[in-house]
């Protein structure tokens, strides 16, 4: 299967991870969506948090729309949830499972 789109987000928890503990990364899901021609994916390496999650994924989505490279869209929004007053923002296992994938 072809899929036309550019950017996929995987919001999810491990959305990075294979499909079981012994697989490599990438090879499920995220993998799936390359395969199918996606350019570019958001996904995670482990389990986060839906506020976390959501934050992340929302001004990574507006930092891009303001012509932001997608990368540093996603740099400048863990940055603005680590500066944020959320519980626990600062710790890396909040903001660090975040990766783009592709282009």
């Amino acid at each position: 299967m072809r899929i036309g789109a550019d950017w996929v987000i995987l919001s999810a928890c491990n959305t990075a991870a294979g499909d079981n503990a012994a697989a490599p990364a990438y090879s499920g899901l995220a993998q799936a969506f390359r395969y199918a021609g996606a350019g570019s994916l958001l996904v995670s390496h482990w389990p986060v948090r839906d506020d976390a999650s959501a934050f992340v994924t929302l001004e990574t989505v507006k930092g891009a729309a303001r012509g932001l490279p997608r990368a540093v869209a996603l740099q400048r929004a863990m940055l603005k949830l680590i500066g944020s007053k959320q519980p626990g923002a600062v710790q890396p296992y909040i903001w660090a499972p975040f990766i783009l994938m592709g282009r």
